[in-house]
């Protein structure tokens, strides 16, 4: 059984186990019965979107669903909106064309992407600034240490400028992968990426600089989910 397979398996159990028809399903999350048809065969995969629907009508949790836990208990909202996020290590943050492949994930997820990157099931409230292109980052480093630890994780916006003080993740072409910095700008032409332990280093850049690349802004931290 593959990928697609297993997922749709889950998503036929909790509908018999909702008492619901493919059609009921269907309309509920309003989408056609044939699409929700190709899911439950496994010819088709829902987009992470899709899941979520689908875990809200059935009541089950979303990474149950999409095969990413077998944890049945239902996550807590707290009144906020579950998402499903890819969730990147430091070191799978190597190309400054990242960005373009975590953007497949929401419009059109495969089975080698969905292999290839963890996801995380994470609550929001509605006032988070966050769009259908943010993703997670695991840090694997000690560089903000100790605003930031190892194995936190930091909710990154691509879409949204950072202000002088805030977090952000980069690319650096002299660094084997991604780095977490706290942003300055000290002119109107240049920006700067200071670390918070003194071991690790800082990095000056200039704008439209194709050396270093601010992939997005963190705007939230999570510790031990």
């Amino acid at each position: 059984m593959n990928f697609y397979e297993k997922v749709g398996n889950r998503i036929t159990t909790a509908r018999n186990e909702a008492n619901l028809k493919q059609n009921e399903l269907a309309d509920a999350c309003k989408i056609s019965r044939g699409r929700l048809s190709n899911w439950e065969v496994g010819t088709r995969l829902p987009k992470p979107q899709e899941i979520k629907k689908l875990a809200e009508v059935l009541k089950v949790p979303a990474a149950w669903l999409y095969c990413l836990s077998d944890d049945l208990r239902e996550y807590e909202t707290h009144g906020g909106q579950m998402r499903l996020v890819p969730a990147l290590h430091l070191n799978q943050i190597n190309t400054p064309t990242i960005l373009n492949d975590l953007k497949k994930l929401t419009t059109h997820p495969d089975l080698d992407s969905l292999n290839r990157y963890d996801f995380v099931p994470l609550s929001f409230s509605p006032d988070t600034k966050m769009d259908q292109d943010s993703f997670a980052v695991i840090v694997t480093d000690e560089g903000m240490a100790p605003e930031i630890l190892l194995n936190d994780l930091l909710v990154i916006n691509p879409s949204l400028s950072p202000n002088p003080g805030q977090i952000v993740v980069a690319y650096v072409s002299d660094e084997p992968f991604a780095v977490i910095r706290k942003f300055r700008k000290p002119s109107k032409d240049t920006f700067e990426l200071v670390s918070a332990n003194k071991d690790w280093p800082s990095y000056q850049g200039k704008n439209n600089d194709k050396l270093i690349k601010i992939l997005g802004t963190a705007i939230e931290l999570r510790r031990n989910i």
